[in-house]
């Protein structure tokens, strides 16, 4: 996508870089270009994924070079190292947050609001060209001022004198020394490129060691000198993605946001070495070099399909996962409502019955603390002996003209017992 708009707007960017007057308001305006259709890419992918826009997210950050003037554009916390009459300079501060793991993002919408870093360099005095993204800038930089180290000088030498091949970055940025610090083991992705100035004795000395190593900016060399500026540029990009691609591959076991969020960088160390020549022999024709820390837009799209594909698979395990702990809580709450039932049935059968004994030992315990006088209530009473109807004998009747009164009371003769 990089490629075929640049490709497009060939035209506009002759006006902008080849031309020796400065016009930056055409070049932001490239820039708001290209950022829209980075961001369109985003939002194509997410509808075709049925994801969010923020699970693409990615920093950004590229540079052109023409004959008189070198385009630099960032969106991020990567880098971009100028080598400017053999001195390397910072091209932005890199767009960080208040905090060391946050950084901006390119998002649709972010062109209106200058969410973006643009500006011209001069191509004149300029002998490399760097990118970087923000794990290995520890070590690479001084971050106080983001003043590029040595090591930039180092490689861009190298790098010039035709020594500096991918596997020399690959060792450089695998390191064991990249473990001692938390901020190493964030990915770590260069890209670098530098004009081929060497002499051809310095090209015939180092053919031994470029025959034993092969390197692969070797065949970037030979089209350059074949090709015109246009293809030589061409061709460069060609391995720029190349490179790209394989990063990606090794990048697919990435699973965590954070790693969608970097997708426009590689997760595993990479390194893009691209040589090129900025000999302005024909004025006329440019050379375009672009360097690109996320020139991944091919690794954008294989790392969308595992991120997806992992997205989805989680979310469905969720759901069994949720639905699998409400029945389990269901057949809880039931086990316990049965569990209370068994334990109350259980104690109305353990009841024990009345002991008559045990009755009778606590009536005894407390009549001996009761006074004497209570106890007789509780004796029993005694029997009574019923009256007897012939134990009360009557006088017998006085003939008549016997008695002067019809009735003598001592005459009475009474029972001498008495009736309890």
């Amino acid at each position: 996508m990089f490629r075929f708009q640049t490709s497009v707007l060939e035209p506009f960017l002759v006006n902008i870089l080849d031309v020796e007057a400065e016009n930056k308001a055409a070049w932001d305006k490239f820039c708001r270009i290209m950022y829209r259709t980075l961001a369109q890419v985003k939002l194509d992918l997410a509808a075709e994924r049925g994801l969010e826009e923020k699970d693409f997210d990615f920093t950004v950050a590229y540079a052109i070079a023409g004959t008189h003037h070198i385009g630099c554009f960032q969106v991020g916390d990567g880098a971009l190292v100028l080598r400017q009459h053999r001195v390397c300079v910072t091209a932005f501060a890199p767009q960080k947050g208040e905090f060391d793991n946050m950084t901006a993002f390119l998002r649709s919408g972010g062109e209106d609001s200058n969410h973006f870093l643009a500006n011209l360099f001069p191509a004149q005095g300029n002998a490399g060209i760097a990118a970087v993204s923000d794990g290995p800038q520890h070590l690479m930089f001084n971050l106080a001022d983001m003043t590029p180290g040595k090591v930039f000088t180092q490689m861009f030498d190298d790098l010039e004198n035709g020594q500096l091949i991918r596997q020399n970055i690959m060792d450089y940025l695998t390191r064991s020394e990249w473990n001692k610090d938390l901020r190493g083991v964030d990915d770590r992705s260069l890209a670098i490129l530098a004009p081929t100035t060497q002499t051809a004795a310095k090209a015939a000395e180092a053919a031994p060691a470029s025959k034993s190593q092969k390197p692969k900016q070797q065949s970037a060399k030979a089209n350059t000198a074949k090709q015109k500026p246009k293809a030589a540029a061409a061709s460069a990009a060609a391995q720029v993605l190349k490179a790209a691609t394989a990063s990606a591959e090794a990048a697919q076991n990435v699973q965590e946001p954070k790693a969608a969020a970097a997708s426009a960088e590689a997760d595993t160390p990479s390194e893009t070495v691209v040589d090129s020549d900025h000999s302005t022999e024909q004025p006329s024709k440019r050379l375009t070099v672009f360097v690109v820390i996320s020139f991944v837009i091919a690794a954008l799209l294989l790392q969308a399909v595992v991120l997806g594909a992992h997205r989805r698979a989680q979310s469905k395990s969720q759901a069994v996962l949720h639905q699998t702990l409400n029945e389990l809580l269901m057949t809880v709450s039931k086990l316990q409502e049965q569990l209370d039932e068994l334990v109350k049935l259980r104690q109305d059968v353990n009841t024990p019955e009345p002991d008559a004994d045990a009755q009778a030992t606590n009536q005894q315990q407390v009549d001996a603390q009761l006074p004497p006088d209570v106890k007789a209530v509780d004796e029993p009473i005694r029997e009574t002996k019923a009256i007897e109807p012939d134990s009360l004998a009557l006088p017998a009747p006085a003939p008549v003209g016997q008695s002067e009164t019809l009735f003598n009371p001592s005459n009475v003769q009474t029972n001498s017992q008495e009736t309890p």
